[in-house]
């Protein structure tokens, strides 16, 4: 008989955004995704893919486990299929309860459906994890945060040296989601990236500033908060744009200031926060900023997920898994 299968490649596990111990670079996390992608396809036709910044997901049936010569992690069966409620209804996310991740598991199953790859079986068990997280959103407690972009404002809100300029480097959803935030808060906000394109369509969509690149130093000294979220494989925010410039005469003084780095592996360099003055949160420094109240939704999803993967709960079709 055919089981349910996940594997499960966490790459918020070290600082390079891979798992520690792993034997992986930062620069070999797209190589171990697709290698993972390719090794599972073997296996099935039908599979679901959920990649994002903090994990790399893949969800079929299979009547023979996968030999993973990876870190990542093979589940099976109740484990396999508790684990993709958990996901959906953010109990895995960073930040407990926040509402990205419901988006983006849809989005996963209309990738699948539009390749070919959705199986019934798959997408009766995708259907029923996003009623769940649906319904474990609507039973939250309120004041919850829905996203980290929204928790790293509210972090420079509090900790920033004052309130002003703020400078988000990145042109993806998390950084318009930052750049949108901040400029309700009352913060003057430029928006750069590394792509003219991309940073005009994302500035566009936000109403920020335009930052030019390769007038990142100036930009950085300008502000009083940075918020990176940019997909890399390495630092792309080096100490020399940080430090002043000998060359300038007066040499500028180096001003307080928070860094909030939402990067998976982190596009700071690690050498910016040994500089006076320079404050960098990262991911997992995050954690301690996080709200009881965030916490608190634990209890209430734990009990959507139970209710949900009950063999006898009303109204819910039984899930046909096995377990190794």
């Amino acid at each position: 008989m055919n089981g349910l299968r996940a594997v499960v490649l966490d790459l918020l596990k070290s600082e390079t955004g891979l798992p520690a111990g792993c034997g992986l670079t930062a620069a070999g996390a797209d190589e171990a995704v697709d290698a993972l992608s390719r090794a599972i396809r073997l296996k099935t036709d039908h599979v679901v893919e959920l990649i994002t910044c903090q994990r790399a997901e893949w969800y079929f049936f299979s009547g023979e486990a996968l030999g993973l010569d990876t870190p990542a992690v093979a589940l099976s069966g109740q484990a396999a299929a508790n684990h993709l409620f958990r996901v959906a209804c953010a109990c895995e996310s960073l930040l407990v309860g926040e509402t990205q991740i419901l988006g983006q598991v849809r989005q996963a199953v209309a990738a699948a459906r539009a390749n070919g790859m959705l199986s019934r079986e798959l997408d009766h068990l995708f259907q029923r994890a996003i009623a769940a997280g649906r319904r474990a959103q609507s039973l939250a407690p309120p004041g919850l945060i829905a996203s980290l972009a929204d928790l790293s404002v509210q972090i420079v809100g509090r900790e920033a040296p004052a309130c002003g300029n703020l400078l988000v480097i990145g042109t993806g959803q998390t950084a318009q989601l930052a750049a949108s935030a901040a400029m309700t808060r009352g913060w003057a906000v430029t928006l750069a990236g590394r792509d003219a394109g991309r940073t005009a369509r994302a500035v566009v969509a936000t109403n920020a500033t335009t930052g030019d690149w390769g007038d990142l130093p100036a930009l950085i000294a300008a502000s009083a908060a940075v918020i990176a979220a940019q997909k890399v494989v390495g630092p792309t925010v080096l100490l020399e744009h940080v430090v002043p410039v000998a060359s300038l005469r007066p040499a500028p003084a180096l001003s307080a200031r928070l860094w909030v780095d939402l990067s998976s592996p982190p596009c700071i360099h690690a050498s910016v926060a040994s500089l006076p003055l320079q404050r960098v949160l990262n991911l997992m420094d995050l954690a301690g900023h996080i709200p009881p109240a965030q916490r608190d939704y634990l209890t209430t999803a734990e009990a959507v997920i139970q209710a949900a993967l009950a063999p006898h709960a009303k109204a819910v079709a039984p899930l046909e898994i096995c377990n190794d």
